[in-house]
């Protein structure tokens, strides 16, 4: 899975801040969806069905940080036990190789963000505000809160790119199948708290 969270700079809880502002346009376009009956394209290809359990070691492109950061992480979700976990591998600015754990966990209405082990300078903090789970691939399969926007190429791998339907959000899939490729979330500075 290729997760790209662009996002201009904010506190360092901005990761989950992300996370939670990416659930409340998915419950958003859920909330704003015409129960009507779309016209949809003969040749269309079949919505995804991501499986409501799914972890995939991940690559992560972001600018929450305020500069430009890539690097390896790990994302899981179980929808039905509403939990959702998001841990990225950081660079350190100024500190060589050194790598910092943000690891943030959602379980149904509690989110937390962790910075590392059982060591006193590790903490597991609480995140403050509103906060609960949203399945974060669900909406693809839906024709009244998804649209196909064509195929592409994923570090190789090709995949089929379907974009939220809400106006103002940049999030889209891209699939290959049922299994997601990329999910791309751009936030504007004004969501993101910075």
């Amino acid at each position: 899975l290729h997760l790209l969270a662009f996002a201009f700079p904010a506190p360092f809880d901005n990761q989950m801040r992300v996370l939670t502002e990416v659930g409340s346009m998915i419950r958003a376009a859920e909330n704003a969806a015409n129960p009507q009956v779309l016209q949809l394209d003969a040749t269309e290809p079949a919505r995804p069905k991501i499986p409501g359990r799914f972890s995939a070691p991940m690559k992560f492109t972001t600018f929450d940080t305020g500069y430009n950061q890539t690097g390896n992480g790990f994302f899981a979700q179980d929808k039905d036990q509403q939990a959702m976990r998001v841990e990225t591998m950081r660079p350190s600015v100024g500190l060589g190789d050194l790598l910092i754990n943000a690891t943030d966990l959602v379980v149904q209405n509690k989110s937390y963000v962790m910075t590392g082990g059982e060591h006193p300078i590790c903490r597991v903090l609480p995140f403050f505000g509103q906060q609960r789970f949203t399945d974060f691939f669900s909406w693809a399969s839906n024709p009244q809160l998804s649209a196909y926007r064509g195929q592409r190429l994923v570090a190789g791998r090709p995949c089929t790119i379907w974009a939220l339907r809400l106006k103002g959000s940049h999030i889209s899939l891209c699939s290959e199948g049922n299994n997601p490729v990329e999910l791309n979330v751009t936030l504007p500075r004004n969501n993101s708290g910075g």
